[in-house]
């Protein structure tokens, strides 16, 4: 349904306009397809691979990915 990707779209535009991020970080399991897609829908960019230290199994792997301001 886009919910989520239209609730993030409003949580990136307050971060940069309101609170003058920078950068905005998200991450994710890396099996969370869904997540990715959205992040990527998002305009964000793969910034690297984590194994999550609070997490164990399959979820461990995570993505991380960064919008900068005006991109």
């Amino acid at each position: 349904q886009g919910l989520a990707t239209e609730a993030a779209t409003h949580v990136l535009k307050d971060g940069f306009e309101r609170l003058q991020l920078p950068a905005i970080l998200s991450w994710t399991a890396t099996l969370n397809t869904r997540s990715v897609r959205v992040m990527e829908r998002l305009g964000m960019s793969p910034a690297g691979e984590f194994l999550h230290p609070l997490v164990e199994g399959p979820l461990k792997p995570h993505v991380l990915f960064r919008k900068r301001s005006g991109r």
